[in-house]
């Protein structure tokens, strides 16, 4: 292992907010190399490597967390696990067999052909209508958005499924969620150039979706949400006292974002968020879209050799997409929500944009930027961060954490509810990488990461690629709580 000449700190930079001049400060921290980096306020219950059966390719890693079971759901399977023992495997499919079975139990699905051209997994567990959620997209055929739906809390029963047709055949990154009165999915135009508005979210109403019997779920009452800024999605809520006519929220970027993409650096651009609201089985945008919540964004620039480093001369990470927000989570008292967004801290640097938002003021609460350095004050990019909250307000934020020393690891940072404003702890690594992936060179590292809340315990999970094959790629799934004052 090459962690030895690594001491992992903290180090918080470009603080901004509306409604918040508070800088952002470093409290806490572990010091340690050689191993797990454990700050005092996180405990570690279980690490365990997930999915590592991709060769070349990337392998988009989306993980959910039930009563009984996780969920791995990535480009290539479906792998249920249960909490008690992770290491066990109690189901694992290709997601071709897996679609196959379950969309053409509903009207209007069709058969993937091969599933080589199905990618962008996500997946959402919802505590409040115990279902889980899965949709996919499938660019071979006819094309669409495959959405699956468990009958129960148990995700190795009977599951049905639909074909969301979008706008445009070729469009990615569906990412779903639902709260106390809908089910969300939000995509974009993948076609080419993405222009403003070229964004959709689709709400359907959580009652249609929680099917018992024949016909169900119903997708009588879709109702599609357009006008939105590229790579949005709509924040998960578990509050449970949440009104019929309450706020949802929608994250996306400014459409500044793709023309940043072949400008010369430094580019600039911004995050916005717009509110939806539901009146009987309808929902709506109200008060505008696309209010500003960050601006003077520094888009990331790949070297050109084409990626960011891994221990090894010429081992490199190629981190495409990687200016997405892994999730949007809100408090269990709905009073905020908080995002994490994977953003560069210079033209050749990834780290992390967060901020927490009250949707009914609406204000930016706090904001700011993580970016991790080592203890020779050398960059560690942060890759495809996630954030989960969890019942008393503790926000948790995973990533991959990779440098020229620091082989690609699994690191987590916390923001008590009781902390300072503007501050994210010094960040911990949970789950250390053993190697470099070499494969391929740059290393197509897949898209997203994920967070979540575990519904019966408050406790946190995290899924993240890490580093345990050279020829493979892999992931690892971590287990933790909050421990810290």
């Amino acid at each position: 292992m090459k962690l030895s000449a690594a001491l992992i700190v903290g180090l918080f930079i470009s603080a901004f907010a509306v409604g918040c001049s508070n800088q952002p400060t470093v409290v806490g921290g572990g010091t340690p190399p050689g191993g797990p980096t454990l700050a005092p306020d996180v405990t570690v219950i279980s690490a365990t490597p997930g999915d590592t059966s991709a060769v070349v390719g990337t392998i988009d890693p989306g993980m959910c967390v039930g009563p009984t079971y996780i969920m791995e759901f990535n480009n290539l399977h479906i792998i249920i696990r249960p909490k008690s023992s992770p290491t066990t495997v109690t189901y694992s499919q290709t997601q071709t067999l897996f679609w196959s079975s379950v969309v053409t139990q509903v009207g209007g699905g069709h058969f993937p052909n091969t599933g080589a051209d199905m990618y962008d997994p996500s997946c959402y567990y919802d505590p409040l209508s115990q279902r889980w959620f899965l949709a996919q997209n499938d660019n071979e055929g006819g094309g669409g958005i495959y959405i699956a739906v468990s009958a129960t809390s148990d995700p190795t029963g009977t599951w049905r499924g639909f074909v969301d047709n979008p706008p445009q055949i070729n469009d990615l990154e569906p990412l779903v969620s639902a709260d106390k009165n809908g089910m969300y999915l939000c995509a974009f135009d993948g076609t080419g150039s993405v222009p403003t508005g070229a964004q959709f979210c689709d709400a359907f109403p959580i009652a249609d979706m929680q099917w018992s019997g024949a016909g169900y779920p119903l997708t009588s009452h879709l109702n599609r949400l357009s006008g939105f800024q590229i790579a949005s999605r709509i924040a998960a809520d578990t509050n449970a006292s949440k009104s019929s006519s309450a706020y949802f929220v929608v994250i996306g970027r400014s459409g500044g974002a793709q023309n940043c993409a072949n400008a010369p650096s430094p580019c600039t651009w911004g995050w916005l968020y717009s509110l939806g609201q539901w009146s009987g089985t309808t929902a709506s945008i109200v008060g505008g879209t696309n209010q500003a919540l960050s601006s003077s964004m520094q888009w990331y620039s790949p070297p050109s050799s084409g990626g960011v480093a891994q221990p090894g001369a010429g081992n490199e990470v190629r981190v495409a997409e990687s200016h997405t927000c892994g999730n949007a989570y809100a408090t269990n008292a709905s009073s905020s929500f908080f995002i994490a967004c994977g953003e560069g801290i210079s033209s050749t640097h990834m780290g992390v944009f967060w901020a927490q938002i009250n949707p009914t003021t609406p204000t930016v609460i706090q904001s700011g930027m993580l970016a991790p350095v080592d203890g020779n004050s050398n960059p560690i990019d942060a890759i495809f961060p996630a954030v989960a909250v969890d019942g008393s307000g503790n926000a948790a934020i995973t990533y991959t954490g990779v440098s020229s020393t620091i082989y690609p690891s699994t690191y987590a940072t916390l923001h008590l509810s009781s902390d300072t404003l503007g501050m994210f702890r010094t960040p911990a690594q949970i789950y250390p990488g053993t190697t470099s992936y070499t494969a391929n060179n740059p290393a197509n590292w897949g898209v997203y990461g994920a967070s979540a809340v575990d519904p019966l315990d408050g406790t946190l999970w995290g899924y993240n690629q890490v580093g345990l094959s050279a020829p493979n790629l892999t992931t690892g799934i971590v287990h933790f709580s909050v421990s810290g004052p």
